[in-house]
Order: C-alpha cells, then sequence, then structure tokens
C-alpha cells in the first residue's frame, strides 16, 4: 500500500473542500497530525482514516484503491519489464531486476513472490549459475501455494522446467513436466492458447530427440492447428520446422519439403536472417540436389 499517496488525496480533498488541517483535525487528532499524515510520514490507524472520510465526505475505500492503483501500476511496469528482457533473453537484466524488486514491500504477496523468483531461476541457468541450484528454486517456487489447481503462471513455470530439462539433454523429464503442463492446463477455466503454443513446441522438440517423431509430429501439427486458429504466427515457423524434420525421420518425404518450405517462408517474412539460414541448410542436407 503507498501511504504517502493516501495523504496526498487527503490534502487534495482537505483544499477542495476548503478546509484547514485544523478544521480538518477537530475532533479527531491533531493539526500536526494531520500534517504528518499529508506529508506521508505517519500511517494513519482505520479509526483515524475514518473520521477524516466522514469529514471529507469521501468513502474510506477510496483512499485504499487510489493508494492500490499506484502500487498495482509499478508492479505490472516491473512485471512487463521482466517479460521484456526474457524476450530479449536479457538474463542479465532480468536477474537484476528481480535481486532489485524481491525485497521490495509491494512485491511481498506470495503471487508476486512466485512471479519473481521463477525468473530468476531461469536467468539463474542461462547466467550459468547452476543447473541443480535453478531447478530446485524453480520446483520450489512451483509449489509456493501448495496448490490443488494450479495457475496459469505455475503452468508456465512446469513449461520453464521443461525447457530447463531439454537444454541439459535430459528429454524424458522434459517430456514430463511438459506433459504435466498440458494436464493442469485442461483444469483450467482461463484460456492461456500462448503458452499451450510454447508446451507444444517444447514437447515436440523433446519427443525429435527421443526419437519418437510420430508423437512429435502430432504435437507440432497441434501447434500448427493453433496458431491457425488464433491468427498468429507465434512459433509457427518454428512449429513447420519441427514437423517437417518428423516428416523427414518417417520417411513422408513430400510433407517434410512442404513443412520444411512453409517454415522457410515464415522466417523470410519475419526477417529472421539466422533460422532462414538454419532451415536452407536442413533443407540442402535432407534434399541434396
Amino acid at each position: 500500500m503507498n501511504y504517502d499517496l493516501i495523504g496526498v488525496n487527503i490534502k487534495m480533498l482537505r483544499e477542495k473542500a476548503k478546509m484547514s488541517q485544523t478544521e480538518l483535525a477537530e475532533n479527531i487528532c491533531t493539526q500536526a497530525q494531520i500534517s504528518r499524515i499529508e506529508k506521508g510520514e505517519v500511517i494513519p490507524l482505520s479509526s483515524t482514516l475514518y473520521e477524516i472520510s466522514k469529514k471529507l465526505e469521501i468513502d474510506m475505500n477510496e483512499f485504499f484503491n487510489m493508494a492500490s492503483y499506484k502500487r498495482f501500476d509499478y508492479i505490472s511496469t516491473v512485471k512487463n519489464e521482466i517479460r521484456k528482457a526474457i524476450r530479449n533473453r536479457d538474463y542479465e537484466t532480468v536477474y537484476e531486476l528481480v535481486t532489485c524488486e524481491k525485497e521490495n514491500p509491494v512485491f511481498s504477496s506470495i503471487e508476486h513472490q512466485q512471479f519473481l523468483l521463477w525468473h530468476e531461476g531461469v536467468a539463474m541457468y542461462y547466467l550459468n549459475k547452476g543447473f541443480n541450484r535453478s531447478i530446485e528454486l524453480l520446483l520450489l517456487t512451483l509449489e509456493m501455494r501448495n496448490p490443488t489447481l494450479y495457475s496459469a503462471t505455475e503452468i508456465e513455470i512446469m513449461n520453464s522446467i521443461g525447457i530447463i530439462f531439454n537444454e541439459e539433454k535430459e528429454f524424458e523429464l522434459s517430456v514430463q513436466y511438459y506433459e504435466r503442463a498440458l494436464k493442469e492446463m485442461h483444469k483450467l477455466q482461463k484460456k492461456i492458447e500462448l503458452t499451450k503454443i510454447r508446451i507444444y513446441y517444447g514437447l515436440s522438440k523433446s519427443l525429435t530427440a527421443l526419437g519418437r517423431h510420430r508423437e512429435s509430429l502430432n504435437y507440432g501439427k497441434r501447434g500448427i492447428n493453433l496458431c491457425v486458429q488464433l491468427e498468429s504466427l507465434y512459433l509457427m515457423g518454428e512449429l513447420h520446422f519441427q514437423a517437417g524434420i518428423n516428416c523427414f525421420y518417417l520417411k513422408h518425404y513430400k510433407r517434410s519439403m512442404m513443412h520444411l518450405n512453409k517454415s522457410l517462408l515464415i522466417f523470410e517474412i519475419m526477417d529472421k536472417h539466422d533460422y532462414v539460414m538454419i532451415i536452407k541448410e536442413n533443407i540442402d542436407e535432407c534434399f541434396p540436389v
């Protein structure tokens, strides 16, 4: 709660009512106390705030709403900065932001702490601070609420664990967490379709690495269909690439070439030149002229 903002709003409403601090304080507290509240130097007691709100003819809850709005805006800004840094793979910034904010009282709720520690675990892994430490932190974060029904955030944490196990070539464990995430997702009322696309892609990659090409192709196609349904190119190029590679291993060569060409086209449209080079190299390797 930003109590400074409560004081600011008391002063604004008092001045709007053309009331002095002494007049507002009458039968409530001292003028000096009102002055300190308005400066944010002290936290008003709920009984004091109730009497002030009556005199200013405002619902006491409005003061809390005003104070919470600024806090909510700050939290949203920090979370968006962390998400942006994750997208840009700027793990140094992620780690700095989390380290800076996790002791901040406005992030003291389990929900906010869970968000920060989740991203700390991811950043730790990519900054080479230890695979075991990273996984331990992510597993701890996953169970912070001791949930019977997992939240959207906790499903995303499962996805992050799946990704890290994939990076470590622990493909069986990776598949377990991706499948668990999909299972828990079906229980959610809230739709988190982009997360589902990420899980389909990650699961397809891990299954390919295990040589389970039919299963991998199935999940890749589910991801592609969801992209089409959402009219989104998000991970569609990567999913077509996965489908193309799996079709090749399954000796479905025409379908393999179709998926690889679609992947190439999507990455060309999106100006992802590094991906274009990778796809071309794979096409040349799979289908030498």
